[in-house]
């Protein structure tokens, strides 16, 4: 539309944009052969560049930018700097030099020139002469975004400070966004609690709050948010908040999950996102939220979460509830009463129990330090699986012990474990063929199967062969090896001494 050159800054760029297909695409463009300036997307990565690619560009990896929702894209530059922008939040930043390759080319919306097609919708293209600040582009994409939220006619708004929250709200783990409208809460726990409402916008999936960063504390400020009034899409999100000033995105709700996160990386260590931290707002005020908690006593329940969710700590987050959980079950959906472990995450179990009614789900690279009391498995149902990564960067079930307790209740354990005691009171077990180390006790009243893997029994504390029983069935057929003590069955092929 304009073949005009910009041989040095001042250059902002921006537009919205959404796509309905992954691959290169270019949202907006200036020369073919010799690219002077573009913003493109390609599979899960949005790409700003200014010069040409042996001058300045910066690409960006995010989940943030994903197919089938609008996003706004701004690259903003001044005198030595490029700044970029994914929905009001600078999310990279790179030098340049200040003297840019030009061409004749025509700026262009939408492609390349002659291919590299945008999939989708395009709005509000924007090229100007001028470095835009933090707060523009904050106020461009809240002005689109949320306008009633951003602003009201008539209304008079103080001068004062407020932080941005906003997320997306997905009927699975992040892929696929619930589009019709959903009322969300928001509860601040401030000196003066702070509840807020919302609903996505229309047509997407996202969802924004503003809140006084006058009302934070410095010392972290704990929120939840919810799906209100609708008991077809439930779930939520905890967090800390480790700032008065920063805006936080990808605050996003998983139905049927109740999610478990921080912001702070290191001021919120593993001995602080604890049940007592989440307790100012639950279920006992709001039955729409999915979980019940409190300060409680390191032996008693402090953490519960209602049939019908899963238990997700966010990836590379930790949770130490201070007290034992209990993650109920009774529902037919497959989230039901299950507790799952994202990447880099971490359970620390300093008191009490994890009950599990339904799947136990860990990341190669999380972390699992229950206490002595350990996991207990309760599920009725069969068709549940526990998998227990074993890596030099992990520990999993070291200082717990591992109990199935549920008629009619059926596992299998994907992978190697280590346990403590391993004690089957109700129910099948089933391993795939990993190795399972036993340090404690073994004693089974229901079923295990262990197929074509390794089973090691102790050494280890508590550890008694006398104690060591079964009295129903059990089969190996792979290895059972014993540290020196050796494994001998009674006539009958009832016991293990």
């Amino acid at each position: 539309f304009t073949d005009i050159d910009y041989s040095s800054a001042p250059l902002t760029m921006s537009a919205w944009g959404k796509t309905t297909s992954t691959g290169v695409q270019r949202l907006i463009n200036k020369g073919e052969t010799v690219q002077a300036a573009n913003i493109l997307t390609t599979s899960g990565s949005v790409e700003y560049q200014v010069d040409n690619y042996t001058g300045t560009y910066v690409s960006y990896s995010t989940t943030v930018h994903r197919n089938g929702f609008w996003h706004y894209y701004s690259l903003s530059t001044d005198v030595s700097n490029m700044y970029t922008y994914l929905d009001g939040v600078q999310i990279a930043s790179d030098t340049h030099d200040n003297s840019w390759v030009t061409n004749n080319d025509p700026w262009v919306v939408g492609t390349i020139g002659t291919g590299e097609f945008w999939n989708g919708q395009i709005d509000e293209v924007r090229i100007a002469s001028s470095t835009r600040s933090d707060a523009w582009v904050k106020a461009e994409y809240y002005n689109q975004a949320t306008s009633t939220d951003f602003y009201t006619v008539n209304k008079t708004y103080p001068n004062q400070n407020f932080v941005h929250l906003s997320g997306t709200l997905y009927a699975d783990e992040g892929t696929t966004g619930i589009t019709t409208g959903k009322t969300i809460k928001l509860a601040v726990g401030t000196s003066t609690l702070s509840v807020q409402s919302t609903t996505t916008d229309s047509g997407l999936a996202s969802f924004h709050f503003n809140i006084s960063s006058s009302s934070l504390s410095a010392t972290g400020t704990p929120i939840v948010m919810w799906v209100d009034g609708d008991s077809s899409t439930r779930g939520s999100l905890s967090t800390v908040l480790a700032s008065t000033t920063a805006d936080v995105s990808g605050l996003d709700i998983y139905q049927n999950h109740v999610i478990i996160r921080h912001e702070g990386s290191g001021q919120y260590s593993s001995t602080t996102l604890t049940a007592a931290v989440m307790s100012f707002y639950d279920s006992s005020d709001d039955s729409d939220i999915q979980f019940t908690a409190s300060a409680g006593t390191p032996t008693s329940t402090v953490f519960t979460v209602s049939p019908g969710n899963e238990l997700y700590v966010w990836a590379g987050d930790n949770f130490s509830p201070g007290g034992s959980v209990v993650i109920n079950g009774g529902e037919t959906n497959s989230e039901d009463g299950s507790f799952q472990l994202a990447a880099g995450a971490g359970y620390f179990g300093a008191a009490g129990s994890l009950t599990v009614a339904g799947n136990f789900v860990m990341d190669a690279t999380s972390h699992f330090f229950p206490h002595a009391s350990g996991t207990v498995f309760i599920a009725t149902s069969t068709g549940h699986i526990i998998t227990a990564p074993i890596n030099s960067d992990s520990r999993h079930y070291d200082s717990g012990a591992f109990t199935f307790n549920g008629t009619g209740g059926g596992w299998s354990i994907i992978g190697n474990a280590t346990t403590s005691d391993f004690d089957i009171q109700a129910g099948a077990v089933t391993s795939t063929g990993g190795t399972l180390d036993i340090t404690g006790n073994y004693s089974n009243l229901g079923t295990f199967t262990h197929n074509n893997g390794t089973v090691t029994f102790g050494p280890g504390v508590g550890f008694d062969m006398d104690t060591v029983q079964y009295d129903s069935e059990v089969s190996f057929e792979g290895d059972i090896t014993s540290s020196g003590q050796g494994i001998f069955f009674s006539p009958d092929g009832t016991m293990f001494y």
